[in-house]
């Protein structure tokens, strides 16, 4: 007797006894990944890109002797400004995905995805009087994250994304137009994604929740 697909995959999603929770599960493996995948993807153009700005008060001090007593002098005072955009690069074909942690224990699964590809950017830099500028960047992206979610009868609960960090390396610009601060921009595209991880738990954590099976 040829049995359903929708039963097939029943039993290797929801198998009860401790030998068939505790494997490997392809169909709940390629499940999480899909949905991860598809959820960062939606990054995918300067419109939706994670944004993220800074503002730094610099000062300048100069130091002169007064009957050999250091005094400090400021001589200057500006604020340096930056804003970066990053958005991921064509993620259907550049964005992987490796699902290197699964732990599937009474109906919980305890999962840890790294997901890798090519990003786009822009930051736009200004120090008064010195020079204002917007750059265009590449750079590739690394973004962990790690969680636990619900198996139920039929769809995927109680997503609970506890990581949720990302990463920039080889952060190219286009020009040299804000080599003076480059330092500072290379930084703030970094933290761009650090600090969009609030929202990066509370989207992922609702993509997963409700994703129905097959």
């Amino acid at each position: 007797m040829k049995w359903p697909l929708i039963a097939i995959l029943a039993f290797v999603v929801f198998g009860t006894s401790a030998s068939v929770q505790a494997a490997d599960n392809p169909v709940l493996r390629k499940l999480l990944s899909s949905t991860l995948k598809n959820e960062l993807s939606k990054h995918n153009s300067e419109d939706t890109a994670w944004y993220n700005a800074d503002s730094k008060k610099k000062v300048k001090w100069a130091k002169t002797k007064v009957f050999g007593k250091v005094i400090k002098t400021k001589v200057a005072e500006w604020k340096e400004e930056s804003k970066s955009w990053v958005w991921l690069d064509n993620p259907k074909k550049n964005l992987s995905v490796d699902v290197y942690k699964f732990e599937l224990k009474n109906d919980v699964l305890k999962f840890g995805v790294k997901v890798k590809g090519k990003v786009k950017g822009k930051v736009w830099g200004k120090i008064p009087n010195v020079v204002t500028a917007d750059v265009k960047t590449s750079a590739v992206a690394t973004i962990t994250i790690e969680g636990t979610v619900k198996i139920t009868k039929d769809k995927l609960s109680e997503a609970n994304i506890t990581k949720a960090s990302g990463s920039l390396s080889d952060l190219r610009f286009n020009n040299d137009a804000l080599k003076v601060m480059q330092g500072d921009l290379k930084g703030l595209a970094n933290r761009n994604l650090k600090d969009n991880e609030g929202k990066f738990k509370k989207d992922l954590a609702k993509a997963l929740n409700g994703v129905k099976f097959p």
